[in-house]
């Protein structure tokens, strides 16, 4: 309730400020975001159960203003799914703000800026750092970044907060503030970089070049062991892209190491695809893989972990390898697709992709076939901004995925199925 309160009286304020400074050079900006998913979901390959119904629903208004070289932006943000409530006459985290910073840009006449608050962050394909679009909550941080931006490159260097320990922070000295012996520092800290090089246009023969480096650190310095930090973990890697005309290259690679808890980590994900437009169609074929733990293994752990990343991207929009870090006997997955992309008019598209997937390591039993998905979307642009989108997708389990979903001694192998309509408008 209070939330709720806070919220109207923003908005009046703000209305209060628009008025009052109507002669301003500078002005308020208002923005609004809104998604709702019916969703009709049946991929526990059995058939004799009823499919879940249910609803998402986040909706986003937003205010910016500029003074000068200084930006102010806050993002308030509703995220539920519909009945959630235990009443019709009760509310359930009804509102939290998504984004709420200040940034100065040019810093010394130069294309330098700095941002410090609560914000997001999504990078090139989104891989490995992004604010997870498809959730209805989504993902931001916490911190500060440093951004060096021109037209053709760009450097981001980030520090931010997963979490911390100090939650509220003391606001009078005391000697219980301070105790001694010190508590121990407890805090999940995100430190890295992104930089990325664009070169060239895609309409010379020598095409268009976009190259991206990165590097994250991931700290969480509690100790359930004792001993050993939960996760000190570094990523690193690069994609490049090339276009030329109605062709398109792609590579994706990243590295993990570091520890978590008391082992050792070392994995990679790695990605290749091509496309080509001809006409009103656009073909795809990929690859990716991400690397698998054997599961004889006991102190190394060669899973590659996607925690910051759209997982919804990746994998097939069923989303059963969307935990593929924690999930599936931490085995892996790889995934070989092909897809197809049809333009049927300037706001009408359709898209058929095909995957295949597999582990990347081979089960204590020596299975390695998680099966196949077949996904089929259809989106219609009402006006800028404003799309509705059709999905469904089936999913034909192999001998992996249903001695996973085996539940007992009953078996689960009938095709899953998901749909669901999304709409969404952004003004």
């Amino acid at each position: 309730m209070k939330k709720i309160i806070f919220a109207s009286l923003l908005i009046f304020s703000v209305q209060y400020l628009l008025k009052a400074e109507s002669n301003s050079t500078t002005e308020w900006k208002f923005t609004g975001y809104g998604v709702i998913i019916p969703y009709y979901d049946g991929r526990d390959f059995l058939n004799e159960t009823h499919p879940i119904f249910y609803t998402t629903m986040k909706l986003r208004v937003g205010i910016e203003r500029e003074i000068g070289n200084l930006q102010f932006k806050m993002n308030i943000q509703n995220s539920r799914v519909l009945g959630e409530e235990a009443a019709i006459v009760s509310a359930k985290n009804p509102v939290f703000i998504i984004e709420g910073f200040m940034k100065y840009d040019s810093i010394l006449n130069i294309p330098l800026s700095f941002q410090a608050g609560r914000f997001q962050m999504d990078y090139s394909t989104g891989r490995y750092i992004s604010v997870s679009p498809w959730n209805y909550i989504e993902r931001t941080f916490d911190g500060f970044r440093f951004s060096y931006n021109k037209p053709n490159l760009f450097l981001d260097i980030f520090a931010v907060k997963h979490t911390s320990q100090y939650i509220p922070p003391p606001v009078n000295a005391t000697p219980n503030t301070f105790p001694y012996p010190e508590k121990s520092y407890t805090d999940y800290d995100i430190l890295g970089f992104w930089y990325q090089n664009l070169m060239g246009d895609k309409r010379q023969v020598t095409g268009s070049h976009e190259s991206n480096i990165f590097t994250y650190w991931e700290i969480d310095s509690k100790k359930l062991d004792s001993i050993n930090l939960n996760l000190d973990r570094l990523t690193s890697g690069f994609n490049y892209r090339w276009s030329v005309k109605d062709f398109e290259a792609f590579l994706e690679f990243a590295y993990q190491y570091g520890k978590k808890g008391a082992k050792e980590v070392s994995a990679f994900n790695g990605c290749i695809e091509l496309n080509y437009v001809y006409n009103k169609f656009k073909f795809l074929l990929g690859t990716e893989i991400y690397s698998g733990t054997n599961p004889n293994e006991t102190s190394k752990l060669n899973t590659f972990d996607n925690y910051l990343a759209a997982k919804h991207r990746f994998h097939g929009l069923m989303d059963y390898f969307a935990n593929v870090r924690n999930g599936y006997g931490l085995l892996g997955v790889n995934d070989f697709y092909l897809g197809i992309d049809y333009k049927l008019h300037k706001d009408w598209s359709i898209n058929l992709t095909n995957h295949y997937f597999t582990s990347n390591k081979e089960n204590a039993s020596g299975k390695f076939a998680y099966g196949l998905e077949f996904d089929l979307s259809l989106r219609y642009n009402l006006a800028k901004g404003i799309f509705i989108e059709y999905f469904n997708g089936i999913f034909l389990p192999d001998e992996l995925m249903k001695e996973f979903y085996k539940v007992g001694n009953k078996d689960r192998t009938d095709p899953g199925f998901a749909t669901w309509l999304r709409f969404s408008t952004k003004i």
